[in-house]
């Protein structure tokens, strides 16, 4: 069957296959159906597609009819290949066609949800398809010889409530480990590895910014997971550096590193060691400054131990020296420097209701312990040592 040819100025005739009219149990079916093979063999297949001409080829539309009344619903469309029950089942694929000409554009692919005047916008939904083995679900941009295809996933936005969510998660088990999220970037073989930045945006009110999260899950009875964040290493050149720093402002904000708490058990420990090479790296715990000729005060440093039934003990000691003949590092305890007056250094024991702590000063075996005040140009400092008060004389 088909429409009759048009002149040079016409178009072609038109060809219209519609099932028939019918009351309340509805229209009547049209289908299109390729042939039935009797013996060994596919059955017939069955192409829909458009005219082609100079200017090129025509649209092909599949939809249902819009509803004839206010409250009808319009009916739906589906597509899909057909089940076996003894082999595979035929694939589904849905493509724009390749552009063969120098500088064309391929055509797009677009999945939409439909849109609600008044009521809720339609989903997308992609799943992989269930079984004894799971079908994977992959989702990718092309490839390109000048730059790749950018992937975007991104959640909707909203004038007046809140924007949409955007989550990604992977699968549960019931007996095995959960499946895991991996986050990476671009490799490359000739520059820079790509960059992986996860942020909250800017609040362009007086608002408060998104806060950021990083913490594995909580479990009741198990081990709970690890945080761990580190750079990559570098064969001979430069590893890469860990900054942690709070954000600036009219009140600057605060860095806190703690060990989790116990109630069964000792707290958990918190290290910060300098990295071991061909010189050990250096440890730095530095305060604050304040802004010179404002009157401000610098930050105060704080090393405390923990106090409990029986309060924990604080240690400084200097490196060992391993090589023959080397000299064990030194500790120095200064006060700062000052333009009319330096710091003081004070040293005490502890107090108690039953006494106070000792001091001790000593040095190591075959040492010597020396006391003494600063040199000066003008006057030196005095050295005094003397023994506290007793309240009742003794």
């Amino acid at each position: 069957m088909a429409g009759g040819s048009g002149g040079p100025g016409s178009a072609g005739g038109h060809v219209a296959i519609e099932g028939g009219s019918g009351g309340q149990a509805g229209g009547g079916r049209l289908e299109l159906r390729g042939g039935a093979a009797t013996l060994d063999g596919p059955g017939g297949s069955l192409a829909l597609s458009s005219g082609t001409g100079p200017d090129g080829s025509g649209p092909v539309a599949v939809g249902s009819a819009s509803a004839a009344t206010g409250a009808g619903t319009s009916g739906t469309v589906g597509i899909s290949s057909g089940v076996a029950s003894g082999g595979d089942t035929g694939s589904v694929s849905f493509g724009s066609g390749a552009s063969a000409a120098a500088g064309g554009t391929a055509g797009a692919l677009g999945v939409v949800g439909g849109a609600s005047a008044a009521g809720t916008g339609g989903g997308v939904a992609v799943d992989a398809g269930s079984g004894a083995q799971a079908g994977q679900l992959s989702v990718r941009a092309g490839d390109a010889p000048s730059a790749g295809g950018d992937a975007l996933v991104q959640s909707g936005s909203a004038s007046s409530g809140p924007g949409g969510n955007l989550e990604l998660g992977a699968g549960s088990s019931e007996t095995s480990a959960g499946g895991s999220v991996e986050l990476s970037s671009g490799v490359s073989s000739a520059a820079r590895s790509g960059s992986l930045s996860l942020e909250t945006p800017s609040s362009s009110t007086s608002s408060s910014s998104g806060e950021l999260g990083l913490a594995p899950g909580a479990v009741a009875s198990g081990a709970a997971g690890s945080g761990q964040v580190g750079t990559g290493d570098a064969g001979d050149g430069k590893a890469g550096s860990v900054t942690m720093a709070a954000g600036d402002g009219g009140s600057a904000g605060t860095v806190n590193v703690s060990g989790g708490s116990s109630s069964a058990s000792a707290g958990g420990s918190v290290s910060a060691a300098a990295g071991n090479g061909s010189g050990g790296g250096m440890l730095r715990l530095q305060s604050g400054g304040a802004a010179a000729g404002r009157g401000g005060i610098g930050g105060k440093l704080q090393v405390k131990a923990g106090g409990g039934d029986e309060a924990g003990d604080l240690e400084l000691s200097a490196g060992t020296a391993h090589g023959r003949g080397g000299v064990g590092g030194r500790v120095d305890i200064g006060g700062g420097v000052g333009s009319a007056s330096g710091g003081d250094v004070a040293l005490s024991g502890g107090a108690g209701t039953a006494g106070t702590g000792s001091l001790s000063l000593a040095s190591g075996a075959g040492g010597s312990a020396s006391l003494s005040s600063a040199e000066s140009a003008k006057r030196s400092g005095a050295v005094a040592v003397a023994s506290g008060t007793a309240g009742r004389g003794e």
